[in-house]
């Protein structure tokens, strides 16, 4: 699968995901994140930050903001937002190949143990990721990150292998 193939399925697989507003203050944005990596609990931070992150569509995210805030969204990011966010960061990281530092977050997080993620995701959702670990085994330079690809693909996400795409 090309890059620009690998890019439209995972846009026609995630093209009906909008943020969870109905979750707040579960679903948590990419600001309220980067707050609570700084123990900020503030409600008012938090509603500012929310104001300030783009949740309507995912396609519309900035570049820098997924940059900016990658590492600590996964670290505290729930899955109903993860969801929302996943597409546009695997995007960024095929827009911006050899950039480690999304690519090394979007890894570390599907690496976690079979996490609700997961079971949130519809079986065009999962095969999308799956086909992104494959494009990353394949096309990536870094070899610590094709290691862990290698591995997360084959322990969590082979199973998924074209379902439906």
């Amino acid at each position: 699968m090309t890059t620009s193939e690998l890019q439209k399925a995972i846009e026609d697989a995630f093209s009906e995901v909008r943020f969870p507003q109905s979750h707040f203050p579960e679903s948590i944005s990419l600001r309220q994140a980067n707050l609570l990596d700084d123990w900020d609990e503030d409600p008012a931070h938090h509603r500012e930050a929310r104001r300030q992150d783009h949740t309507s569509d995912w396609q519309d995210v900035p570049d820098d903001d997924l940059a900016k805030y990658a590492l600590t969204y996964f670290a505290y990011g729930d899955d109903f937002g993860t969801k929302y966010y996943l597409p546009a960061f695997m995007g960024y990281s095929l827009r911006h190949w050899g950039e480690p530092n999304v690519l090394s977050a979007l890894l570390f997080h599907f690496g976690e143990e079979k996490n609700q993620l997961c079971l949130l995701l519809s079986d065009k959702q999962r095969s999308a990721v799956e086909a992104f670990l494959r494009h990353t085994i394949e096309y990536c330079r870094n070899r610590w990150e094709v290691d862990r690809a290698e591995r997360i693909h084959r322990k969590y996400w082979q199973e998924f292998r074209d379902w439906t795409l």
